[in-house]
């Protein structure tokens, strides 16, 4: 049995519907569920009692970190349960380029996975497209604006039905897997301009790039009533991505789910109501 962590997120979603496409037994553990059912538990990471239950006669389990926890220390303890339960396979949505940077929190939680020998299959994405569509999509749908203090650094955005896709197949393909690290990215990397050129192109009407400071982000991410610790950790990725580590492409997904990973182009075409609606 897998145990899909966060089923009904952006990422976890697509794994729990290509695991199922597949035939495979699926529990869901998540925060409290209108109804609990033996394969649909409530799930947090930061209640240890719901631990036991998740991980009730399971052999893998896949996690991302949730974003409104900043400490990866709030992890550990499900690890710990994890390890105690002989769990054969993690697979952890993690960062491109956290193998080289270790102040995120994912790559903590990765070094912690490794401490305490829980085999494991690390996920390394690019930057998710659908940060266009939340939190980014407000600013977007309400005033023409794509507001991140990107500069002018590239990325090569990935969309989060392919990190989805690549994940069950991990779970499924377990044997080649093991302690194994992919980073995953989309066909192109693109600066924000070029992002915005391609919204008003679909859009019918001009995008623009704002390209703020670091504060001026901050401020309107706390205005828009996001909370400090989350914008906090938005603004160390970005400053990741002034220096570089997002704009390199690399060819792993398609090698391994034999398919092109999605454009940036079909993404947008795909969810054109999120920002005309």
């Amino acid at each position: 049995m897998i145990l899909v962590i966060g089923s009904s997120g952006n990422i976890g979603k697509h794994v729990f519907n290509y695991l199922k496409q597949e035939k495979q037994i699926v529990k869901e553990g998540l925060y409290k569920p209108e109804k609990e059912t033996d394969l649909a538990v409530n799930f947090d990471f930061l209640d240890y009692k719901t631990f036991d239950q998740a991980l009730k006669d399971v052999q893998k389990v896949f996690f991302i970190r949730p974003p409104q926890l900043g400490d990866p220390k709030d992890i550990y303890p499900f690890l710990d349960a994890c390890k105690d339960k002989s769990i054969k396979q993690v697979v952890f949505v993690s960062l491109m380029g956290v193998e080289k940077n270790p102040i995120p929190p994912h790559a903590k939680i990765e070094k912690y996975i490794k401490k305490i020998n829980l085999d494991y299959t690390f996920i390394r994405p690019s930057f998710f497209m659908e940060n266009l569509i939340f939190p980014h999509g407000k600013d977007i749908k309400a005033s023409n604006q794509i507001i991140v203090p990107a500069k002018k650094s590239k990325t090569s955005f990935i969309a989060a039905k392919d990190i989805g896709a690549i994940c069950a197949h991990v779970l499924i393909h377990t044997t080649d897997q093991i302690n194994q690290a992919y980073t995953i990215t989309g066909p192109e990397a693109l600066d924000y301009v070029e992002v915005a050129k391609k919204f008003s192109k679909h859009l019918n009407r001009q995008i623009i790039y704002t390209n703020p400071s670091m504060r001026v982000y901050g401020k309107h991410m706390i205005e828009l009533g996001f909370d400090k610790g989350y914008v906090k950790i938005t603004k160390l990725l970005y400053f990741m991505t002034r220096l570089g580590t997002t704009k390199k492409t690399t060819q792993t997904f398609e090698t391994i789910m034999k398919r092109k990973p999605t454009t940036m182009d079909e993404f947008i075409k795909d969810n054109l109501n999120t920002w005309t609606d």
